[in-house]
């Protein structure tokens, strides 16, 4: 164990500009705890791209994304389960590439609610 955790929780909001097309935007909030020095860093973190449903269960993601000046390019799939017309549950994985050599690539997994308005 490291003694490193990082915590990220956002909101995100798209508009479908065609069918399956969705242009995405969000704000978040990132935590880290360093439990071996005591230190925490707190960011608030943005996010723009696209979002693309391959036969509509299959979110593929193309994103701008980062903190500050720490920029990346993030790609993200997942599978959108559909409990209802208008909500899914999306377990995710992610690749962000990061835009300056001082900072590292990242790959995480995670989870979204998503609501679909009409």
């Amino acid at each position: 164990d490291s003694g490193v955790k990082n915590y990220n929780v956002g909101v995100q909001a798209g508009h479908f500009v065609v069918d399956k097309l969705a242009v995405v935007a969000g704000v978040g909030y990132n935590a880290t705890r360093v439990k071996n020095v005591g230190t925490t860093n707190e960011d608030l973190t943005y996010l723009g791209g696209f979002k693309y449903y391959v036969e509509n269960v299959l979110p593929v993601q193309l994103d701008y994304n980062g903190v500050d000046k720490d920029n990346y390019l993030g790609t993200q799939l997942g599978y959108a389960f559909f409990p209802a017309k208008n909500f899914s549950v999306e377990p995710t994985i992610r690749y962000d590439i990061a835009l300056k050599e001082r900072n590292d690539n990242k790959f995480s997994a995670g989870f979204s609610f998503n609501y679909f308005f009409n």
